[in-house]
């Protein structure tokens, strides 16, 4: 038993990788969290508590992912931790399928948050379409060509920032 904790046993690297490989998950939910409310803030969205759930129920997701992984990679860390001791050979055991969870997670993130950003240009892009289409119709509407010009410069002025 002795034997088994001391193997088990979870040195300061270790612990310091689960720990961070946990933060790296909450600031990228975070991230995705603060880009989803500076979307609706600025398309004037009501922001509602439903949205708040669902990054309620992601953290809840990601971390049970989490958890299921790190008992895994305990499981290897023994393995590989008994293999150091009985056969004598330079092992690093690390906390590595944890690792490799958190950097899909992290692509996860990445790309949600970047949904966001080309769901708002397509946005603008369907409103300019939307615009024009009204132009052609009926080309005495100095009003729409107007809201056209108006919405091509917010466009242009989106992507420059």
């Amino acid at each position: 038993m002795h034997r088994l904790l001391e193997i088990l046993s979870l040195d300061s690297y270790r612990l310091i990788a689960f720990v961070l490989e946990y933060l790296v998950v909450f600031v990228a939910i975070c991230a995705d969290l603060f880009a989803g409310l500076r979307k609706a803030k600025k398309e004037n969205k009501l922001r509602t508590s439903f949205g708040f759930r669902k990054t309620l129920d992601k953290i809840l997701q990601y971390y049970g992912v989490l958890f299921f992984l790190s008992f895994i990679d305990i499981l290897q860390m023994y393995l590989v931790g008994g293999l150091i001791n009985e056969m004598g050979w330079k092992l690093f055991a690390f906390p590595i399928i944890t690792f490799i969870g958190t950097i899909y997670i992290c692509i996860i993130e990445y790309r949600s948050i970047k949904e966001k950003r080309d769901a708002k240009e397509n946005d603008r892009i369907d409103e300019v379409t939307r615009l024009l289409s009204e132009l052609i119709k009926d080309n005495k509407n100095f009003e729409a060509v107007d809201n056209l010009i108006t919405t091509l410069r917010k466009i242009k002025d989106v992507n420059e920032e």
